[in-house]
């Protein structure tokens, strides 16, 4: 019952939300989601967009569709790596 309530409550993550906590925006190309779930190496290509563009520490990741999939985050390096991704 907790659970069910909670689920109902949640606000759900969309673009305009992952902006407006201050997260950068990359949208996840439709082919690159396999790869991306399954925690394969990111690259630029994968995105719409290049992630090098970003300036924020944290990035949304966001399917062609607009399906939450996911965090980013910059190392020390400034490379993004998984903060974590939602299936």
């Amino acid at each position: 019952l907790l659970e069910k309530e909670c689920l109902e409550k949640a606000l759900s993550m969309t673009s305009d939300f992952a902006k407006f906590c201050g997260f950068g925006l990359l949208v996840l190309k439709n082919e690159k989601t396999v790869l991306f779930d399954n925690g394969a190496k990111l690259h630029s290509d994968m995105f719409t967009t290049s992630p090098f563009d970003i300036k924020e520490s944290c990035a949304a990741v966001f399917t062609e569709e607009g399906t939450f999939k996911g965090c980013l985050e910059k190392n020390e390096s400034g490379y993004f790596g998984y903060a974590f991704v939602i299936h």
